[in-house]
């Protein structure tokens, strides 16, 4: 699940309970790197922030979460290009030929893994759907029906389909909005074992963490922040940490970290 300075702090509290002295952990100038941090080890795996496009759950087999890269640098202390993501409300991918001002622009989901930004029209009563597709028991296949269009960074558009989640294998296709230079893309999440794939549409890639597990993840992400007067919320960039798949994060208020006992108040 997402937070902020709630995982700050129980970075700090984790080291002084054990003894463990603290740790900086840097994500480079500019936030220009995400780091994928394990607290047992004391060591992260760095990824540039901008060296991927969508991250692919790869927990298990019923899994099927895929989230936008959220992540911005900053240049001369102004915000660098985002990711853009927006759906395209249909399922012909050959009749989306251009931009649309009309298509949906997509956030990720900022309650857990489980579902990123091609997850979130999910219909919550139906357990076969995914949002960017459907389970289908006679072919045991989610079938992709969404056409979602993509702004990379350099200003580039695509669209693109996850087509299938085959068992254990994302089937994707994509090319630009005219159709031309379309290609294919297999992830296998057996592949990958820290359970996220982050995917670059420009290296037509995945990106192995090299690592089992993780957990926290030291970014930049997408929040709304609801104005106190008037109650509407605007989508801002906030840089913060995000525990990793699994892990379980406990807050406590108004004690000093350093007297904190783990045993009975976390």
């Amino acid at each position: 699940m997402k937070r902020t300075l709630l995982l700050l702090s129980a970075t700090f509290i984790t080291s002084t309970l054990f003894g463990q002295t603290f740790e900086q952990i840097s994500t480079g100038a500019g936030y220009a790197n995400q780091q994928f941090y394990d607290l047992d080890s004391k060591t992260g795996v760095t990824v540039a922030s901008e060296g991927w496009d969508l991250m692919f759950t790869a927990f298990g087999l019923q899994d099927a979460g895929i989230h936008v890269n959220e992540a911005v640098d900053l240049s001369f202390g102004a915000p660098a290009p985002a990711v853009e993501l927006y759906l395209a409300e249909t399922a012909d991918f050959e009749s989306v030929t251009a931009f649309d001002t009309n298509f949906v622009r997509l956030y990720n989901d900022e309650g857990g893994w489980a579902n990123g930004a091609l997850n979130v029209n999910l219909i919550p009563e139906d357990p076969l759907d995914y949002g960017w597709g459907k389970y289908n028991p006679a072919t045991r296949q989610v079938v992709g029906d969404d056409v979602f269009v993509i702004r990379l960074r350099s200003g580039e558009y695509k669209k693109f389909m996850i087509e299938t989640l085959d068992a254990t294998v994302y089937n994707i296709k994509y090319a630009d909005l005219d159709g031309e230079n379309e290609q294919a893309a297999a992830i296998n999440k057996n592949d990958y074992p820290s359970g996220l794939v982050p995917f670059s549409f420009a290296s037509n890639e995945a990106l192995n963490l090299e690592v089992s597990g993780f957990d926290l993840l030291y970014t930049r992400y997408q929040t709304v922040l609801i104005d106190p007067e008037s109650g509407e919320g605007l989508d801002y960039i906030v840089t913060g940490i995000l525990s990793a798949p699994g892990v379980e994060v406990a807050k406590v208020e108004g004690i000093d970290p350093a007297e904190v006992n783990a045993d009975t108040e976390l």
